[in-house]
């Protein structure tokens, strides 16, 4: 389920993190943060040429939390 929500099938993920904060980019101007979603975009760019899993730790990493908060 959580996966629908962030992660879109076919696309990788690091790329799929980047392209739905890109699309935040208003919001993130808005709140006069935009020098701060630059700068994670750079992180997440710099990780992503590291990654080599195959792993989603993302979508893990969400439903482990899911299932803590409901315990």
């Amino acid at each position: 389920m959580c996966r629908n929500l962030w992660l879109a099938a076919g696309d990788e993920p690091d790329l799929q993190v980047h392209r739905r904060l890109s699309e935040l980019r208003p919001a993130f101007e808005r709140f006069g943060c935009g020098h701060w979603l630059d700068y994670s975009l750079r992180a997440l760019d710099h990780l992503a040429g590291n990654a080599s899993g195959t792993r989603n730790l993302i979508a893990e990493t969400f439903l482990a939390q899911s299932r803590k908060d409901r315990d």
